[in-house]
């Protein structure tokens, strides 16, 4: 059996080297787009969350409060701040953060 030359070696070698570094730019952009994919798929979740509760803030203040409509989006930014600030709505908010279901009986 004859054995490589240096030569043959050599080539052989720059060869795998090349082989695996195609392999890791490919692994690379795989991860790069499972990374990409996994920020879409949270923002996504985050917009549609954020829908949702807005939806639900919505339904609760023109039902409660149809003068809210009035209101600019600054205006009702600052009422709501002032009333999350109330003792009341704190209590409100610790005692859903201490439930498992986050609903205050």
């Amino acid at each position: 059996m004859a054995h490589k030359s240096i030569i043959d070696q050599l080539e052989q070698t720059k060869h795998e080297l090349e082989k695996a570094e195609l392999e890791q730019k490919q692994l690379q952009h795989k991860l790069d787009k499972l990374n990409a994919q996994n920020s879409q798929t949270q923002r996504k979740a985050r917009t549609r969350d954020l829908i949702q509760k807005g939806a639900i803030l919505d339904s609760l203040l023109h039902s409660l409060y149809p003068s809210i409509l009035s209101l600019s989006h600054p205006e009702l930014q600052a009422v709501l701040y002032k009333v999350m600030e109330t003792p009341q709505a704190k209590s409100v908010l610790e005692q859903a953060n201490e439930t498992p279901t986050g609903v205050v009986p």
